[in-house]
């Protein structure tokens, strides 16, 4: 592929103090508690890595210094619900994040779009951390999935 591509800085939107916050933590009857699940680095820096990967891996040359393209967006919102089960508890984590694809040429907008993208993790464990991380992560790989595949992307370069 040919097309050059810069992935730009994400904003986040959420009108959180910690930019590093995904989620309060739920109690087993799904209703929010003090202090939350919190990522490593910031949430909008996350998504920008997991977009600059991902296009790269389909065959995007990403951060060329004369892209064609700059990829931008803002992280609206961030969710979270469990659903209790038998013998588990399935945790979905959802992330909104509208995205816009500028013709640095032009100046102009070609393409944009609001995502939502969810992630499930399933566990028997009442230990919330590491399956809203795997939650997570499938939310983000969810987004990407979804740029790659968006016929109107593609479209919006050709």
């Amino acid at each position: 592929m040919n097309v050059t591509l810069r992935v730009g800085k994400r904003s986040d939107k959420r009108g959180l103090a910690n930019p590093n916050f995904i989620t309060h933590k739920r109690d087993a009857f799904g209703l929010a508690m003090s202090g939350g699940i919190e990522a490593e680095h910031p949430i909008a820096d996350v998504i920008q890595q997991y977009l600059r990967s991902g296009m790269a891996k389909i065959g995007y040359n990403i951060d060329s210094r004369s892209s064609q393209y700059t990829l931008t967006g803002s992280l609206e919102k961030t969710g979270y619900h469990f659903k209790p089960g038998m013998m588990s508890i399935t945790d979905t984590l959802w992330t909104k994040i509208n995205l816009k694809l500028v013709n640095n040429k032009t100046g102009k907008s070609v393409w944009h779009e609001d995502i939502v993208s969810y992630g499930k993790a399933e566990t028997s464990s009442l230990l919330i951390a590491p399956t809203m991380s795997k939650a997570f992560n499938n939310s983000l790989i969810s987004l990407v999935h979804k740029v790659q595949t968006s016929g109107a992307f593609y479209k919006s370069m050709n």
